[in-house]
């Protein structure tokens, strides 16, 4: 009998000694039971340190209302960590390059060059 044919009898005669185990005692059964409960909860999550922005901040209203300088003075009150969350959260930047830069500066100009771009999808067929 080889080392590793030893080990899966070894592993066999356990489990089958925790499975008497359980049909006859049903104090082990409700501790194991509540064991795997425990497991399936789910974990609390750490927050991430960093500025929270405001949800109901409307990126394309402000350029509307404002233009480009009232979306840039908007955004300039957010830290980096809140802004990347709305460059991932808008979706502007797809390959996610943008979350490794460290310059507020650039992820404003980022934000504002997409929204922009964006709000003027479909002006040619508001003109007319």
């Amino acid at each position: 009998m080889s080392r590793k044919e030893s080990k899966i009898r070894n592993l066999a005669n356990a489990l089958r000694l925790l499975a008497d185990e359980l049909e006859g005692n049903p104090e082990v059964t409700t501790a194991i039971s509540q064991a795997f409960k425990k497991s399936r909860e789910p974990q609390p999550r750490l927050k991430k340190s960093g500025q929270e922005y405001p949800r109901d901040l409307d990126l394309y209203q402000l350029n509307a209302q404002g233009g480009e300088q009232l979306l840039r003075e908007s955004l300039n009150l957010l830290d980096t960590t809140a802004l990347k969350k709305v460059v991932s959260e808008g979706g502007f930047d797809p390959s996610q390059l943008a979350l490794k830069w460290r310059k507020k500066e650039r992820l404003v100009n980022l934000i504002v060059e997409r929204v922009a771009g964006r709000a003027r999808i479909g002006e040619v067929f508001r003109r007319t």
